[in-house]
């Protein structure tokens, strides 16, 4: 099964950091609608994530590995 990676915006607020645009990853079978996986409000970086869902998307990542590239992202 092939899988599509997306980078998605969010407009969220925090108390402690008002108003601000997050951008988050999901996937989805590749042709497909409906959402396997969403992360929400992983980084207020929108290039730096898509350039992560881009690398995704070309290896191909299978879905179960996505959170730890994700924490692995964050820590970078």
């Amino acid at each position: 099964m092939k899988y599509s990676y997306t980078v998605f915006e969010q407009p969220l607020s925090l108390p402690e950091y008002g108003a601000y645009t997050a951008f988050g990853v999901s996937v989805s079978p590749k042709g497909k609608a409906h959402i396997l996986q969403s992360f929400p409000d992983v980084s207020t970086n929108k290039e730096s994530l898509a350039a992560l869902v881009l690398q995704c998307n070309r290896l191909q990542l299978h879905p179960i590995h996505l959170r730890d590239v994700i924490d692995d992202f964050l820590e970078g």
